[in-house]
């Protein structure tokens, strides 16, 4: 236990040091305290830099459109309307049905991804699949943006102008401690995000998506073209009690008319480079973020290897600032097991479970690799 011996010696030397800063909380795996300082790992924003395409290494290009779809006789049929008269009839007349078969309802798993996927990639999620898609007990759920695409589609089926407007201020505009929940990607999104993108013949990695989704404006609504001027018919402000699109945005001079594009998320794609670790191997958590949010979103994904202390460091951004001082002082454990076992121990691991009675049981968590645990307590 040369580890221990060798941790035991730097307690000693830093004795004779004055310290200033308490000494920080070890990274445990078997507790949730760290866990819950760190749940959001799965929801960071755009990292340094962008990270490792799928096993592939095939870019897929992607063109964006707008996710408003031009719905056919059996759409409409399918969803039951039904209107007549003048124009300004025909639009309330789509409004009234929204009020009467559509439920707003942002509680579902599925809530936000028109919003959100439409906005990383136009056209990904369209009204046409979000009619089918996201319907319980003979109803349509959904929110500002479904309500939105829906609207349009219907209107241009009966031959009114129509567009989608959205707000220009974002959620965190107004609470910046909802910036962490409206950007990055869960294991679950991603999961379903991939059944999407690979209908449309695209493979993108998780490390990519979860840098390139990015908060949506606050809300969406239709407008409808009528007497040479763009009239506002949002079927949420009767459905959501005060909401009101007009006050709120349009009277405050905030919204600007939805252009489906998104330049950004082109350029993310094209500039996107491997990262690897120091055994050239992608996917891995880069961060301690990174790690925790994925413990916490249900599928694990183990660390990178690094060598050098100052990486290993450097995974955890200045959250256990131990790791800089134990660190050096470890390399003959490090080298010593290495040879011992003939595999590569995972220092990062080393900084996360600190409970040697569950260190086999973390370490496989951490690192993905079995440790050699003869090898662990001989060195």
């Amino acid at each position: 236990m040369k580890k221990r011996f060798v941790l035991l010696l730097l307690a000693i030397f830093l004795s004779g040091c004055t310290i200033i800063e308490q000494d920080a909380p070890a990274f445990d795996s078997s507790s949730g305290v760290q866990e819950e300082d760190l749940t959001q790992g799965a929801n960071n924003l755009l990292g340094e830099s962008i990270s490792e395409l799928n096993d592939s290494n095939e870019l897929l290009s992607l063109s964006f459109t707008s996710p408003i779809s031009r719905f056919t006789s059996q759409d409409v049929a399918l969803l039951g309307v039904d209107c007549e008269g003048e124009k300004q009839e025909i639009a309330q007349c789509i409004k009234d049905w929204q009020v009467n078969n559509m439920d707003y309802d942002a509680s579902k798993p599925d809530s936000s991804y028109s919003i959100r996927w439409n906005y990383a990639f136009p056209g990904l999620y369209p009204s046409n699949e979000i009619i089918r898609e996201k319907t319980l007990n003979g109803r349509i759920y959904g929110i500002c943006i479904d309500f939105a695409l829906i609207y349009c589609s219907i209107a241009d089926y009966y031959g009114l102008t129509c567009r989608v407007s959205n707000s220009i201020t974002k959620p965190s505009d107004k609470d910046a401690s909802l910036l962490e929940y409206a950007t990055g990607l869960g294991m679950e999104e991603y999961d379903d995000l991939m059944v999407k993108l690979r209908s449309k013949g695209m493979d993108y990695s998780y490390e990519l998506l979860r840098q390139i989704m990015r908060e949506t404006p606050e809300h969406y609504w239709a407008e409808v073209y009528l007497n040479d001027e763009w009239v506002i018919y949002d079927a949420t402000n009767i459905l959501i009690q005060g909401s009101n699109t007009i006050a709120t945005y349009v009277d405050e001079n905030d919204w600007e008319a939805t252009v489906w594009d998104n330049d950004n998320t082109a350029d993310l794609l094209s500039a996107y480079t491997p990262n690897v670790d120091d055994l050239g191997q992608t996917g891995k958590s880069w961060t301690i973020d990174d790690y925790f949010g994925s413990k916490t979103s249900g599928r694990i994904i183990p660390v990178p290897y690094y060598d050098s202390c100052s990486n290993v460091c450097g995974f955890f951004d200045g959250k256990n600032p131990a790791c800089a001082l134990e660190c050096p002082f470890l390399g003959s454990f490090y080298d010593c097991y290495d040879s011992c076992s003939g595999e590569k121990f995972y220092k990062i691991c080393d900084f996360i479970c600190t409970n040697d009675d569950e260190i086999q049981e973390c370490y496989l968590e951490c690192s993905g690799e079995e440790l050699n645990i003869n090898c662990f307590n001989d060195c």
